[in-house]
């Protein structure tokens, strides 16, 4: 019995280790990043505009309930509202459409620009939330197009 008990405590501790370890690399890896996939279609990153000492805190991916594609990296950083300026700068001069008025000036607020995917009928749309020392930049991708007026 006592074997056991032993036994499950190394596997448990051995599986924790695994996890920090990979989720730190994952982590590392996206402070690196230069850009963002979802699917074919490839953003440019925050770090790839800003510079990579931006901390990345989380990252997540999957679908929402709506069946809509996700992935979501949060951020620490000293300098959100020039962070900010420049990245939506890059993306309005790369073809990205600001969607939602935003005043960068106001630090607690949300950006959200929108794109047409390299995939047929598939939009891309990125929300950046952002307070003091800290930003999250999602990027949905879904059906539908983008409406210019």
């Amino acid at each position: 019995m006592k074997g056991r008990k032993n036994l499950a405590i190394m596997v448990v501790v051995t599986l924790l280790l695994v996890v920090h370890t990979t989720g730190c690399d994952i982590l590392e890896n996206t402070a690196k990043m230069q850009e963002y996939e979802m699917g074919d279609d490839k953003i440019p990153s925050i770090n790839a505009v800003v510079g990579d000492e931006r901390q990345a805190t989380d990252v997540e991916s999957g679908f929402t309930s709506e069946g809509v594609q996700y992935k979501q990296y949060s951020y620490m950083s000293g300098t959100v509202t020039d962070d900010l300026q420049s990245y939506t700068q890059h993306l309005k001069d790369i073809g990205w459409v600001v969607t939602k008025d935003y005043n960068l000036t106001h630090i607690t607020g949300e950006v959200e620009l929108a794109k047409e995917s390299v995939e047929d009928d598939t939009v891309l749309v990125m929300a950046i939330v952002y307070e003091t020392g800290k930003y999250e930049v999602r990027i949905n991708k879904f059906r539908g197009t983008v409406t210019y007026y």
